[in-house]
């Protein structure tokens, strides 16, 4: 690693960032500020101190070419560095009760030691000053996934489908991913060919999964990720730690870095302080990875307008609808001995994380102030950190007899409860391309849903779909008992749900879209 009056101003740099965090994070607790208001404060002040230190000073002589580059590394390394420190710090003190001092030492010492990893093996490995990643030779593609099934979720079914269809046309796909839920295999290969390895992770922040970098298994399967041939490194979603270690893979093996964006807006989360992190984090790193990926794709036009809003316009992306599995989704009968057990009811149905930016508490309240609560029940599909609250919820809203909790079910016995439904409700806050709503569209099912992301690029308001401003309970309940009460609308809103999606999402046209942007001498 060459030393040079940059890095030795960087070092100097992280020296007083560091300083600033430890010494504020103190002052705070002396004030009797809680333990998590110091740890944000102290951390969004080093944050702003590192920004405007390595701006002014450390790359004061450069401010274009490879030395800009070099400055989102420096600042991308030194803001990892404050959330591992902070990340450690309430873990030991508040789970196994370390004194705060002693705690922010040992992250110090963590973070010294990622700091010069990271500028050992990213920012000093050699790049080019072009920012163009080389052709394609040929067809290999490293997947970073932050979930990936058995996990559910919309993000997961996109890029389980998408792999298993890019390999079928020839592509040799390697899937890394997170280990979450724990118990699936390490290593895998499915019956197209797709390899898929699984490393360690922790979920400090739920939703949010870390690489369990101190463990030696991470760093083996590392070994054997980069023993595959790539043309080009896949990242999902710019706020997973993942996307950056695509986006550190591509820059040493020196690849296209395609970046694929699912989200639409910030994370909503009902914690200020989860929020603000999340924030800080997309401003900084999120920006870097959109900005620096040699391609980006987002899943919607909504998705789009959020990256080039972002990145201050320094990004267009390309928009790619994703496909879905109609023939699958036909196959899978409805849960019609379910659905004889309430002879009498109209089914209402959420299916998705119960996480609090997915809006399940107000689809709950919505119901106990429906004029036709007596003839609804609600099922609700899916797992997650809020599902104790909303089930305590339920319980002072009496609803008891009313809503029913599945959990997390398999995707087969998903579609077969949503066929089972009569109508199908998602009052999320945020959504990138809400995969629910096109399966439910699939099923022909009437959709009631919050007008956010790319809810509006599935369906069309007051012709396919019923669409409401998220966190309004009243025009949600009476959407809901617009359908209840009217048994023809249901069918014609489900017929005309079903023959729109059916005309925009299909694999084929999805596949065929991404391979004239990957590969585009072929075309």
């Amino acid at each position: 690693m060459r030393i040079d009056a940059v890095s030795i101003r960087y070092v100097i740099a992280g020296l007083v960032v560091v300083t600033i965090d430890y010494t504020l994070f103190n002052i705070l607790l002396t004030l009797g500020v809680g333990l998590v208001q110091a740890t944000s404060m102290s951390f969004f002040a080093g944050t702003v101190t590192g920004y405007l230190l390595h701006g002014i000073w450390t790359f004061k002589y450069n401010s274009k070419g490879l030395h800009s580059i070099k400055f989102s590394q420096f600042f991308i390394t030194g803001v990892v560095g404050l959330l591992i420190t902070d990340i450690i710090v309430y873990t030991l003190t508040t789970f196994l009760h370390f004194n705060h001092n002693l705690s922010k030492s040992f992250a110090v010492i963590v973070a010294v030691i990622w700091a010069y990893s990271a500028s050992r093996w990213w920012v000093f490995k050699k790049t080019t000053n072009t920012g163009e990643a080389k052709k394609a030779t040929q067809k290999g593609m490293l997947v970073m996934s932050p979930y990936y099934p058995p996990h559910m979720g919309g993000l997961e079914s996109h890029a389980y489908e998408f792999n298993e269809h890019m390999a079928q046309r020839g592509w040799n796909i390697t899937v890394w991913t997170s280990n979450i839920p724990n118990g699936s295999p390490r290593e895998e290969l499915s019956p197209s060919g797709v390899r898929v390895y699984r490393y360690d992770a922790v979920e400090i922040i739920t939703g949010f999964p870390i690489p369990a970098i101190w463990k030696r298994s991470f760093w083996k399967q590392w070994r054997i990720i980069r023993t595959f041939s790539y043309s080009h490194v896949v990242s999902r979603t710019r706020f997973f730690v993942s996307s950056l270690i695509a986006h550190i893979i591509a820059n040493q093996i020196q690849t296209s870095h395609v970046h694929i964006e699912h989200g639409s807006y910030f994370v909503s989360q009902k914690s200020t302080f989860v929020n603000t992190i999340a924030y800080i984090y997309d401003v900084t790193i999120g920006r870097f990875i959109l900005q620096s990926a040699q391609i980006v794709i987002a899943n919607s036009q909504a998705t789009a307008a959020f990256i080039t809003s972002i990145t201050h316009n320094k990004t267009r992306a390309h928009i790619i609808y994703r496909g879905v599995e109609y023939s699958d989704i036909a196959k899978i009968p409805a849960q019609d001995e379910i659905k004889k057990v309430y002879p009498s009811k109209i089914i209402v149905t959420f299916v998705g994380r119960l996480i609090s930016g997915k809006g399940v508490h107000d689809l709950l309240a919505s119901i106990a102030m429906c004029k036709s609560k007596d003839i609804i029940m609600c099922w609700i599909i899916g797992d997650g950190p809020s599902r104790k609250t909303l089930e305590a919820l339920m319980r002072t809203l009496s609803l008891q007899g009313t809503v029913r909790f599945f959990g997390e079910c398999s995707r087969e016995k998903t579609i077969s409860l949503i066929k089972a439904s009569d109508i199908i409700v998602n009052p999320s806050y945020t959504e990138g391309m809400p995969t629910a709503i096109i399966e439910a569209a699939l099923c022909g099912k009437a959709i009631i849903a919050t007008n956010v992301g790319g809810t509006s690029e599935v369906v069309t308001g007051n012709v396919s779909a019923l669409l409401v401003d998220p966190k309004e309970i009243k025009s949600l309940a009476s959407a809901i008992d617009s359908f209840v009460q009217n048994s023809t609308m249901r069918k014609g809103y489900g017929d005309a749900a079903h023959t729109e999606t059916m005309q925009k999402f299909l694999w084929e046209k999805s596949i065929k879209a991404y391979e004239h942007i990957l590969l585009p001498t072929a075309h």
